[in-house]
């Protein structure tokens, strides 16, 4: 089982809705410019599919599906599961509106978003960021298949950031915070067959084309799996989200067969 979502005024004060409706302004201030990683996305997701049929995707991180072709894919299954921890009007519309949709608000860290807002609260002088309090997990099932889309990377981001904000922390703790996140994340996938599509670097580029920094954004080593892609897309060009810079995301995309297809 997978730890239902906080409600909505934690989510609100930890920036989690503002940070999806940014995502969502930044889509369309790229004017086009994430076109080719969001083809890239759902042309292997469709590519997966056609070659090993399943019936029930679990899809997370589904946020404004931009990345994931609902109708061409949806023909493909007999059920969708979105999930994510807070689900927009449209959204939530959208899936009312088609059969074999369903959404489910659910904290995919292990209840981290919800035990690390009460912890600030209660206390901050002797505060560290505390165990899982229950690992993520998702039941196996003959014909589902696990789709983690472009959320690995993210787990961390709006944590550290509230943390940051209460307290001040080592980047050691932080570090160490960021990749036990992941290699959950990476546990929860591995009881079922699973597509993991994620960010990986960050380049931030000059005018000139030169890279200026080449953060490293994965801190758990990634499979190699039976169908494995790369590229590189611009996230953002208006360099908002690094001064003076702009954002080159480099992506890496594995599809494992597992044990249930």
């Amino acid at each position: 089982m997978l730890s239902p979502a906080p409600e909505r005024k934690i989510l609100r004060r930890m920036n989690y809705i503002s940070d999806q409706k940014g995502i969502l302004r930044r889509y369309i201030r790229e004017q086009g410019l994430w076109n080719s990683h969001l083809q890239n996305a759902g042309s292997f997701i469709i590519h997966v599919l056609q070659n090993h049929p399943v019936n029930h995707i679990v899809l997370l991180g589904s946020g404004w599906l931009l990345d994931f072709p609902i109708e061409k894919i949806l023909p493909l299954v007999q059920k969708i599961t979105l999930v994510d921890i807070y689900f927009p009007q449209e959204i939530l519309k959208k899936a009312e509106s088609m059969k074999g949709v369903e959404c489910v608000a659910a904290d995919i860290t292990g209840g981290y978003i919800g035990t690390i807002y009460d912890s600030l609260r209660k206390l901050r002088s002797d505060f560290t960021i505390p165990d899982t309090i229950k690992s993520p997990y998702i039941e196996p099932e003959k014909g589902k298949l696990l789709i983690s889309l472009n959320i690995m990377n993210q787990l961390d981001i709006l944590l550290v950031d509230y943390i940051k904000s209460k307290i001040i922390i080592s980047e050691e703790q932080i570090l160490e915070f960021r990749k036990r996140l992941q290699e959950d994340h990476k546990k929860l996938l591995f009881d079922h067959p699973y597509i993991l599509i994620t960010d990986c670097h960050e380049l931030l580029i000059n005018s000139t084309g030169n890279i200026l920094e080449d953060r490293e954004l994965i801190f758990t080593e990634l499979p190699s799996g039976d169908i494995f892609e790369e590229w590189e897309w611009l996230f953002d060009s208006h360099q908002l989200y690094n001064a003076d810079a702009d954002t080159v995301m480099k992506v890496k995309a594995v599809f494992s067969n597992g044990v249930g297809i």
